[in-house]
């Protein structure tokens, strides 16, 4: 069950992302079996909320390592993470070759897998400029972990 809004649902292998307005931000929406799962869930939800991915055939992976005092920061830490991989290094996340997350630390590390971002291939291209606190949700059932982001647009 979503956490609200009227959901346009990218369902991805790991799970589901979905947003909705939010005066002049936008709110995204994740939904996974593990919390793992849920923050790569979140990335690609970003990503997609930025533009299509990349058509170019090339994939470089990288590995990424954030860490933070509680989960909710670890969880905006993640995705500050891969906006600037994406504004300063011009990588589009595609995936994870690997994906670690201690929630005992609050540490992610990860392989990530990216695409080179050439913003005249794109056709389409929406900026982010924050991953914000704001109504930051996270929460666990028996089914599923859920999050509640809102993107500063």
């Amino acid at each position: 069950m979503p956490l609200g809004g009227t959901p346009l649902c990218y369902p991805h292998s790991m799970g589901v992302f979905h947003f909705f307005d939010h005066i002049a931000d936008v709110g995204m929406e994740a939904e996974a079996e593990s919390a793992a799962d849920l923050f790569l869930t979140a990335g690609l939800g970003l990503m997609e909320w930025i533009g299509s991915p990349p058509s170019t055939p090339d994939v470089h992976e990288s590995a990424v390592e954030v860490a933070a005092e509680d989960m909710d920061s670890l969880l905006v830490s993640w995705l500050q993470e891969l906006l600037y991989r994406f504004y300063h290094l011009h990588r589009y996340l595609i995936d994870a070759s690997s994906f670690e997350l201690d929630l005992g630390r609050y540490r992610v590390k990860a392989v990530v897998r990216e695409k080179v971002w050439e913003e005249s291939l794109s056709l389409r291209y929406r900026e982010v400029k924050a991953v914000t606190y704001h109504k930051l949700k996270i929460e666990r059932d028996d089914t599923c972990w859920r999050a509640s982001v809102i993107l500063d647009i």
